[in-house]
């Protein structure tokens, strides 16, 4: 037991720093920004997990020269996990001056911890291998044991409260855009985020309990601890090195302007299936929390009138075939911004873009789905030509806005015609 306790101790640091490495080889070939947040992050896990290897191992003589650093590493973990959660849910992720405010409190420890400097070599030997919860006269020590405390109990407790509302916040409020932003779910729902943020609150749960109850004695615990942090690592890794940039902007020439049957008339069946609710004509009737979340907005009735009219005429061309459209490049293409058309379409259509491009393509999978020209189609097929990446999502959409299945609704309107 013992040899795989020091292995997994010994595993859990060269892990965080291979992972480091990788991590910060992908950003300078991709430039992408969430790796490098998750290279500064494992490297802070690897220079913790190292610290609590000498600690574990009484290796004494090196924490002598690392316990400055080891409290400011540990409360650097959850605004570093922080900003990497907004950089792969954030539009345009930069670093700004503001991101420093998330360390004041690493900053903080390491300014107060400052007296310890000051201490000799024995003094800090000392306390480092057990003054902690000695009786001493030393006043020095005294203090640095109070803040030693007040940054294990009480900073990274409140800590793990801020950021645990924070992220839940944000992660809620991104589920919510990203209706008005996308025009699929697809990898872009980011559900693994919310299983990292529970992973996330019980791994500094466990190292509450690391400090509360001291596990250095206790290898099982230490054991455990360690084979978590692994896993914890891991997912991280697997998950954040093949999370794709969901903002990248690719070529508008890539969204091909596929051209429908003919602008023949819709069938008679197609028309009443649909209630007024998914008709895309212009709703005149206001809704109170629309017009109260866009009351600030610049945008002029003038303004609207013409981003009504040049997405209509675009929306002609059929865009949302391409099945990964987005509201910034649809607003690319009319020459305005993504936040004005946003405001359109959930006030003249009393849609978000998701519902409002998945209408589109449900009602022209309708046409498909009565016509003998696609009657080869299967409803994979039929689905991907409309502009869904997947059956399922086809399905799921098809019954939402209809109903029916579309399998029921066609056989439905042939039962009808005999």
């Amino acid at each position: 037991m013992e040899f795989i306790d020091k292995t997994l101790s010994i595993l859990v640091v060269y892990q965080s720093l291979i992972f480091m490495l990788l991590f910060g080889f992908f950003y300078l070939k991709t430039n992408n920004k969430p790796f490098k947040i998750l290279g500064i992050f494992m490297l802070f896990s690897s220079l913790y997990f190292g610290f609590s290897l000498s600690y574990y191992y009484a290796n004494y003589n090196i924490l002598t020269y690392t316990y400055y650093l080891s409290l400011p590493v540990a409360l650097s973990f959850f605004p570093v996990f922080y900003l990497y959660i907004q950089s792969v849910t954030h539009r345009n992720f930069n670093f700004s001056n503001k991101v420093i405010f998330h360390f004041i409190p690493a900053i903080l420890i390491l300014t107060l911890n400052l007296p310890y400097l000051f201490l000799s070599f024995e003094e800090k030997y000392w306390f480092v291998s057990g003054g902690y919860g000695q009786i001493t006269d030393n006043s020095i020590i005294i203090y640095l044991r109070t803040i030693n405390r007040l940054g294990v109990f009480g900073i990274i407790n409140l800590q793990l409260l801020v950021y645990i509302l924070l992220s839940v916040y944000f992660y809620k409020h991104y589920k919510y855009d990203i209706e008005n932003i996308f025009s699929y779910k697809e990898n872009v729902d980011l559900k693994w985020i919310k299983v990292l943020i529970v992973f996330f609150i019980l791994l500094f749960i466990m190292i509450d309990f690391v400090h509360f109850f001291s596990i250095k004695t206790n290898v099982p615990n230490r054991m455990l601890f360690n084979a978590s942090m692994l896993v914890f690592n891991l997912f991280i890794f697997a998950y954040g090195l093949f999370q794709k940039n969901i903002f990248t902007k690719p070529d508008l020439k890539e969204i091909k302007n596929l051209v429908f049957l003919t602008e023949a008339k819709k069938e008679t069946a197609v028309n009443d299936i649909f209630t007024e609710k998914e008709d895309l004509t212009i709703l005149e009737v206001e809704d109170e929390k629309t017009n109260s979340k866009y009351q600030k907005s610049s945008l002029t009735f003038d303004q609207k009138t013409h981003i009504i009219e040049a997405l209509d005429k675009y929306m002609k061309n059929k865009p949302y075939y391409y099945s990964n459209l987005t509201i910034d490049e649809v607003a690319e293409a009319l020459q305005t911004n993504s936040k004005y058309l946003s405001q359109v379409i959930n006030e003249s259509y009393q849609k978000n873009f998701y519902t409002y491009i998945n209408v589109f393509r449900i009602n022209d999978s309708m046409e498909m789905l009565l016509s003998n020209q696609f009657e080869n189609y299967s409803m994979e097929g039929i689905a991907k030509t409309v502009g869904f990446n997947s059956k399922s999502s086809f399905y799921s959409a098809f019954k939402k806005y209809t109903g029916y299945t579309p399998t029921a609704f066609k056989k439905k309107e042939e039962s009808t015609k005999i």
